[in-house]
């Protein structure tokens, strides 16, 4: 079985990138829905194993209805596929990914309700937290479960965190958590949501945000 895994970063279906109509280009073919398909087909294409959700795929509450569906439909498309499917839940997907999880049973959200865990996959381990709730001004750190996960890592696989937060910051309504913390702890690795720049970086031992699945507007 392979061990590949495809880790997505913030995809805020229900978004509409900005100026593309300005632009005479296609908002729809271009934004997180469409974009969410392409994931759908690259997890086949590539034969992963899993796909993982780093947080804030609905960008609002009030996109429950459509933007909703859209992420159900594929999920469930995955899920058909024998692909298995997770996520840790974001600020923005706080209320979403619970339902989700309510919906499909077997997807799988991630450290639900904020406590730290550890999912077994084919030769890794995924540690992960998920935001409670709109606002979280603790280090996710110091969550409850942590050191429970941790010890349920296997010995002969890799450990990958997978979280929801704001890297070096000491303070912020979005989970801070500074570097220096995150490589305190021995996993091979973090990967992030929640800024939508990717910054991916460390030899070996990569550390950083995803960015966003789709450029919501220029600046990404």
């Amino acid at each position: 079985m392979t061990e590949r895994i495809l880790f997505v970063g913030d995809i805020h279906l229900g978004r509409t990138p900005r100026r593309l109509a300005e632009a005479g280009l296609d908002a729809d073919r271009l934004g997180p829905a469409e974009a969410l398909q392409r994931v759908v087909r690259a997890a086949d294409e590539h034969q992963v194993q899993a796909v993982v959700l780093a947080g804030d795929v609905v960008d609002q509450d009030k996109d429950r209805f459509e933007a909703f569906a859209h992420l159900k439909n594929n999920v469930h498309a995955l899920l058909q596929a024998g692909v298995r499917v997770l996520g840790v839940a974001g600020n923005h997907d706080h209320f979403a990914l619970p339902r989700l999880a309510n919906r499909l049973p077997d997807f799988h959200l991630l450290g639900a309700g904020g406590r730290w865990e550890c999912v077994h996959l084919n030769g890794v381990d995924l540690i992960g937290w998920s935001f409670p709730s709109r606002h979280h001004r603790g280090n996710p750190l110091h969550s409850d479960g942590l050191q429970e996960a941790l010890a349920m890592r296997r010995s002969d696989c890799r450990a990958l965190g997978v979280i929801h937060a704001d890297l070096d910051k000491s303070a912020s309504s979005y989970a801070p958590v500074m570097r220096a913390d995150l490589e305190a702890v021995q996993l091979d690795g973090w990967l992030l949501g929640h800024i939508h720049q990717p910054g991916l970086c460390g030899e070996g031992r990569p550390l950083g945000y995803l960015g966003s699945l789709v450029g919501l507007d220029r600046s990404e």
